[in-house]
Parts: structure tokens; C-alpha cells; sequence
């Protein structure tokens, strides 16, 4: 009798008839009660993130942007509670969205410009090795003399241990560096450690690296690249870190570089250091080889990101295309920073990451549009 009582108060409440009579204070109270329990117990059905699993973002590479939006590709690996990647062949654009987005001042981060809408339109699963085995992926270090105003402590160096320590027991990597001399074998680079597993050898080679001279970074990343190329590496990419435009090459440009990168199909992962420099180049070559890019204004954000790094190269991501629309036109161009909130949904496993870019806004795109 008090379920038939309480089901008649509940349809009272709920304005579905009340059989012609009148509900008690109790009987309103009994109704709302069990509203309540239906509504705790249907909870689960919303998206909560997921205890433990997280989704690094490896690297940003916005594409071209107007006074009213653009695209952008990132790059993002999900992890699960002991830190190992999973992959879903099945996963559609729809599973990767975008809350909370908006535009910032690039010369004052804190001043809010604009509200923005961002939409996943593509994804990709790029896994570490295609042909078995493990991978090889030399770092190639800026030792220019502006280092040292831009990384005084040398985290560079720490942060270039991290990505080391990402590696597994059948990956290799290598370290050079530019801007500080050459060794015989090359032009502009040194070569501080040569292929090898061991870490111990590779934190070594990595503490090597100075600061002082030019960026030959141009002629540094080709003969690098011609290096890699020579010695047949397995399953071969390679990290840069530069804190400057290039401005001490001779023989190579951007182009030749990305040219001879996809024609050795070598991924470039790069990473830029410092503020109010230009890495349209370095995004360039990350995204027309298959790498992925990522800045830090202050020596303090390495750490992170040769982590996040470590991680997509070793582990494999996805690769989310994106294209985000400006809720007003923006006033003027110039650089922007475009924050939000990325959600990711993998076989029913919810990750929120947050996301942070650097765009170039213009009048039109290159085509004139």
C-alpha cells in the first residue's frame, strides 16, 4: 500500500494527476524523496573523469588563423592508472571535445580578449614503431650563447633527462647539440653521444651541452638528419630544443629541412623556448613531418613538456584535428593565447586535460581568403 500511496503522490508532483485527491505534506516529501534517489541513482550516466587516467598533450600545431577562428592539430596520449597508453581503433572526432575555450592577450596572458568554440573534425592513431622493435630518437640541443639568459639553471638539461627516462629497454637515443663548434663528422654540430640504450651514457652526453655562439639551427637539423639517415636507425624521429630563430646557416633552409625529413619519413618533434619569438618555422616542420610541437615560455615549463614528449614518442598518441571559430571577431592581429579544457572519451574512460596555445591571427589566410 505505501508504494501504490507514494507512486500516486509522486504523479501528483509531477502534475500527472492525483486521482482527486489531496497530497499531505508527507506524502510531498515522500515523492520528492524518491525523486532524489532516481536522480542519485542515475547519476553514473553522465561523463565524470576517470579515476587515475590521465591524457598528457604533447604538443600544439595551430594552423592558420583569422580574425574569426582557424585550425589547429594536437596531439594527446591516454594513460591509464599505472601509466600505460591504450588505443581505441573505433575512437570518432566526437570522442575528443573542447569546453571552456577562450582567448587571451599574448603581451598580458591574464587579459581575457574573446570566447571561442573549438570542434575535433579528424583523429588519427599514430603508434611508436612500424616495423617492430623499439625506436631511436636522438635529441638535438640549442648550445647557443643566449641559453644562457634563457635557461641560467640549465633545466634544459633535466628536462632532456625526462625524456630519457621515457625510453624502453629496446629504445636508443643519441645527443647533439648546435651552436657550440663541430666535430669532424659534421659542419655546424657536435655529436656529444652517440647511439646507445644506456641512459647513464645519454645523461652524459646531455650534460655536455653549453651556451655559447650562434643558432645554426637550418644547417644543424639537416646534417643531423643526414646522420640518422646514414646510419639506417630503427624506427627513427628526433627531438629539437631551440631557444632562438635561426641565424648562423648557410647551406640549408626550413624547406630543405621538411624536405628531407619526409623524404625519410623522420618525425620532427620540436620544442621552442622563450618569449616573443617566432616558431612558425618550428611548428612548420613538426607538423609537415608528423612530429608535434610544443613552447615554453620559461625555462620552468621543460620539464613538463619533454615529459609529455617522452611520452608520444615512446607510447604513441592521437592526432586531433580541430578547427575553433572566434565568438566576436577578433580587433587586431597579431599573437593570441587560446586556452581550454580538452575531454577525452576512450573505451568509456573520461580525461580532462588542459590545453594552451600560441596563434598568429592575421587579416586573411594565405590564400586570401
Amino acid at each position: 500500500m505505501w508504494l501504490q500511496r507514494l507512486i500516486i503522490d509522486l504523479r501528483c508532483v509531477m502534475g500527472l494527476g492525483c486521482e482527486g485527491e489531496e497530497v499531505p505534506r508527507h506524502g510531498l516529501f515522500g515523492a520528492l524523496a524518491l525523486v532524489g534517489l532516481l536522480a542519485f541513482a542515475f547519476r553514473g550516466c553522465e561523463p565524470l573523469p576517470s579515476t587515475g587516467y590521465t591524457a598528457p598533450i604533447s604538443g600544439v600545431v595551430p594552423g592558420a588563423f583569422t580574425l574569426i577562428g582557424g585550425s589547429f592539430q594536437l596531439s594527446v596520449t591516454p594513460l591509464d592508472p599505472d601509466g600505460n597508453a591504450f588505443f581505441d581503433d573505433t575512437v570518432k572526432p566526437e570522442d575528443f571535445t573542447f569546453s571552456d575555450m577562450q582567448v587571451y592577450s599574448f603581451a598580458q596572458p591574464d587579459e581575457l580578449i574573446e570566447d571561442a568554440v573549438a570542434v575535433s573534425v579528424d583523429v588519427q592513431v599514430v603508434l611508436p614503431g612500424t616495423t617492430g622493435g623499439g625506436i631511436t630518437v636522438p635529441i638535438l640541443l640549442d648550445s647557443s650563447g643566449s641559453m644562457s639568459w634563457t635557461d641560467p639553471n640549465d633545466l634544459r638539461k633535466d628536462a632532456a633527462k625526462s625524456f630519457v627516462d621515457q625510453l624502453g629497454n629496446d629504445d636508443f637515443s643519441a645527443v647533439l647539440d648546435f651552436g657550440a663548434g663541430a666535430d669532424s663528422d659534421f659542419s655546424v654540430t657536435r655529436l656529444l653521444q652517440d647511439i646507445t640504450s644506456d641512459k647513464d651514457l645519454l645523461y652524459a652526453g646531455i650534460d655536455q651541452s653549453v651556451a655559447w655562439g650562434g643558432t645554426p639551427l637550418y644547417d644543424s637539423l639537416c646534417e643531423t638528419l643526414d646522420w640518422m639517415i646514414a646510419g639506417a636507425l630503427t624506427n627513427p624521429s628526433l627531438l629539437v630544443l631551440t631557444d632562438g630563430e635561426n641565424n648562423d646557416s648557410y647551406t640549408c633552409t626550413m624547406q630543405s629541412v621538411i624536405d628531407k625529413a619526409q623524404l625519410a619519413e623522420i618525425p620532427v618533434f620540436s620544442v621552442g623556448l622563450g618569449e616573443g619569438i617566432d616558431f612558425t618555422e618550428l611548428q612548420q616542420l613538426a607538423g609537415q613531418t608528423g612530429g608535434t610541437f610544443a613552447a615554453a615560455l620559461d625555462a620552468e615549463g621543460l620539464q613538463t613538456l619533454f615529459e609529455s614528449m617522452g611520452v608520444a614518442v615512446t607510447k604513441g598518441r592521437y592526432i586531433v584535428s580541430a578547427e575553433a571559430t572566434f565568438v566576436n571577431p577578433l580587433d587586431n592581429e597579431g599573437q593570441y593565447i587560446i586556452r581550454g579544457l580538452l575531454t577525452v572519451n576512450i573505451k568509456g574512460r573520461i580525461m580532462q586535460t588542459p590545453i594552451e596555445f600560441v596563434i598568429n591571427a592575421s587579416l586573411t589566410t594565405d590564400n586570401g581568403d
